[in-house]
């Protein structure tokens, strides 16, 4: 049974270079923050975009569940009127989770808009720490997948060496799920895959190895 995927040094400088990009977080008034017709946030005139789950946040913060369907019949003024008067009337302070700007045109791009005393586990770190704690035992896996949206990351890797049982070669593995933006709770799982094909296809499997 041929393992391909990509190893965990891999990974982890992909992981490394994307938390690179990122800002340091920062605490703001939430009165302080203004929405542009644009449909940016400014910030003691910094702008930044917002992800769709940056806005979703946002949205439920403030009360608009629905944002899309709220301003559907507004213009882009009294889009932004409407969001700046609820701000400037929200006292207290959120946690801002950002990215550096890839264009001139804005300073950044807003990833999460969180509770001020929301504290984010982030990608890198878990990494490093395996990295840091399990070391060379991490070459023995390879990655089957690495999915990155702007809400959660998953992590799916399986070990090279198969165990064989009565019903053909399994391989042992683990997928970890994270968000740095608040979307879902850290946790990573065990698991065993078997080929189904030869073209390489793995699916669970429940059956636990022998010995």
């Amino acid at each position: 049974m041929a393992i391909e995927g990509r190893t965990f040094q891999e990974v982890f400088e992909e992981v490394q270079n994307r938390a690179r990009a990122n800002l340091p977080d920062q605490v703001v008034h939430v009165a302080a923050l203004k929405l542009t017709p644009s449909g940016e946030i400014d910030h003691d005139g910094r702008r930044f975009r917002m992800t769709e789950w940056a806005r979703k946040q946002l949205g439920a913060f403030l009360g608009l569940s629905r944002w899309g369907k709220w301003f559907q019949t507004t213009s882009a003024d009294e889009r932004a009127d409407e969001i700046t008067r609820r701000l400037s009337r929200i006292p207290g302070k959120l946690k801002i989770r950002a990215t550096r700007a890839t264009d001139g045109n804005v300073d950044g791009t807003i990833r999460a808009v969180l509770a001020e005393r929301f504290t984010p586990i982030d990608d890198v770190k878990i990494l490093g720490a395996m990295d840091k704690l399990l070391g060379r035992a991490l070459d023995s896996f390879r990655f089957q997948r690495v999915d990155v949206t702007a809400s959660t990351t998953h992590y799916s890797a399986i070990q090279l060496d198969a165990r064989n049982i009565e019903k053909g070669d399994i391989v042992p593995g683990w997928h970890m799920r994270n968000s740095e933006v608040g979307a879902s709770a850290f946790t990573i799982d065990e698991y065993w895959m078997t080929l189904v094909c030869k073209n390489g296809k793995v699916l669970a499997d429940c059956t636990p190895a022998d010995g």
